[in-house]
């Protein structure tokens, strides 16, 4: 049958951190008092756990009383926290006369949902209770985004839940020690959304491994069969986070230090070969370094700037009239002033003159400035519509004028056409001109195509076409 649970929890935003431990009260520490009364209480949700229904996990802590829910003794046995001075507890398995199994679970809540295809490393510490009958393996932890209405079967003798599912993480171990705490850990690929956690065992039956133990002389199988503490449970993003972008002057030095929980004892090494969380650069360059745990494998790079320690605008330099030049200002400083006092990145330059700029950046203030020339760069091109080749030495030729004071020509091509497309005359320098002598009157079509090269080291295409009368 499915079960509704009611869920009160203590609701806390945060930001997530590689190696900060998701788990809202991950010990137990926090609670009202350490009372019989409160024992329950505690799993209602006051303090960031509460309980699949009708379960009742028990709260031990320091406060209590050594019959019942004290620490390190109480009803269950002795034994000292993990850590701090509280720990939980569950029946991980009871099984009754008629073969019912009934079992008991702990919800946690985490502080942030877990982010999708991030890996996550999840833990927390057991330890079998003196006054068990058999220990048991497959203790595990399952994450989910949702726990309201997770399907579980009940079981009428006690009425204790018993949910199957696939845990997250378990341990493989049926341990009998019940003196020391065991660590169940591994790791975990998130879907997204996770945000709560459950304990417990979630495996049928026949699927764990079972220890039976001699109690007072001889074997048991009765009320709670087995019985499990539960301390420092643990979900912690394994990630590894260096600054994107580092700018240094030219000889300082910065030390590279990783934001990762070295709790986890990855491997930490560099792509200069360096192994830990820290790295000292001097030079320029991407450097990555690279987490590797269990069989997740994380890189993260930054990229290293040198900051210039000078100006240089460049030598003295020009523009033409017809197209104004334009100062770009060198990057990698924090503030920009010219002569004029503007704070531009670039300049827009049409008249001739000395600019002058000045620049400050965390390696200090540098100055420079440089001259500009502005020329005319222009092509005059002139070409008449009409001659007349009567050798009378007046407008007897025909061709362009073309008259470039600072560009160079490159390619010249002028040619002319009759009306029925028949080339009369064609010539590859300026200078050259058609005389026709025995040219008939008419309109005749004529093509420039050249090519200048400008003091700018450009190359500009010029193309003009048209007709002219030859008139006798």
């Amino acid at each position: 049958m499915r079960i509704n649970i009611t869920l009160l929890f203590i609701y806390a935003t945060s930001v997530v951190l590689s190696g900060q431990n998701l788990v809202l009260n991950p010990g137990f520490e926090e609670h009202d008092s350490c009372v019989t009364a409160h024992r329950v209480d505690f799993f209602n949700g006051g303090h960031n756990w509460t309980r699949i229904n009708p379960s009742t996990p028990d709260l031990f802590c320091s406060g209590g009383t050594p019959t019942d829910n004290g620490t390190p003794t109480n009803y269950q046995g002795t034994q000292i926290p993990h850590s701090g001075e509280a720990y939980s507890g569950l029946v991980t398995e009871f099984v009754t006369k008629d073969g019912d199994v009934c079992r008991e679970y702990s919800i946690g809540r985490l502080s942030a949902p877990l982010q999708k295809d991030n890996w996550y490393y999840l833990e927390f510490y057991a330890s079998l209770a003196e006054k068990s009958s058999y220990s048991m393996n497959r203790l595990g932890m399952k994450l989910l985004d949702e726990v309201s209405n997770i399907s579980v079967s009940t079981c009428p003798a006690i009425g204790k839940a018993f949910y199957l599912t696939e845990p997250n993480i378990e341990s493989l171990v049926s341990h009998l020690d019940t003196k020391n705490w065991y660590n169940v850990s591994g790791t975990y690929q998130a879907l997204g959304g996770e945000q709560f956690l459950i304990l417990g065992c979630f495996r049928a039956s026949d699927k764990t491994i079972i220890n039976y133990r001699s109690l007072h002389g001889g074997q048991s199988q009765g009320k709670y069969s087995s019985y499990y503490y539960f301390d420092d449970v643990r979900v912690v993003r394994i990630g590894v986070k260096l600054p994107d972008t580092i700018y240094l002057c030219p000889g300082d030095k910065y030390t590279l230090k990783a934001q990762v929980d070295t709790s986890l004892h990855a491997q930490l090494s560099w792509n200069t070969g360096q192994i830990g969380d820290e790295l000292e650069v001097t030079r320029p360059g991407q450097y990555i370094l690279s987490l590797n745990f269990d069989d997740v494998h994380i890189n993260d790079t930054s990229e290293v700037l040198l900051l210039p320690d000078r100006l240089k605008l460049g030598a003295d330099t020009f523009g033409c009239s017809d197209e104004p030049l334009i100062l770009h200002a060198p990057k990698g400083f924090d503030t920009y002033e010219w002569e004029d006092e503007s704070s531009a990145l670039t300049r827009v330059i049409s008249k001739k003159g000395t600019y002058a700029l000045t620049v400050t950046n965390k390696c200090g203030q540098f100055s420079d400035e440089l001259v500009v020339d502005i020329l005319d760069c222009s092509c005059q091109i002139y070409i008449p519509n009409v001659f007349t080749p009567n050798r009378d030495n007046q407008n007897d030729s025909f061709g362009p004028f073309v008259n470039c004071i600072n560009p160079d020509i490159f390619t010249f091509r002028f040619t002319v056409f009759n009306r029925w497309g028949g080339i009369v005359f064609d010539a590859d320098a300026p200078t050259a001109r058609w005389q026709p002598i025995e040219a008939l009157p008419g309109v005749y079509t004529y093509v420039l195509n050249m090519q200048i090269l400008r003091p700018d080291g450009e190359k500009e295409q010029i193309t003009k076409s048209g007709t002219v009368a030859l008139i006798r």
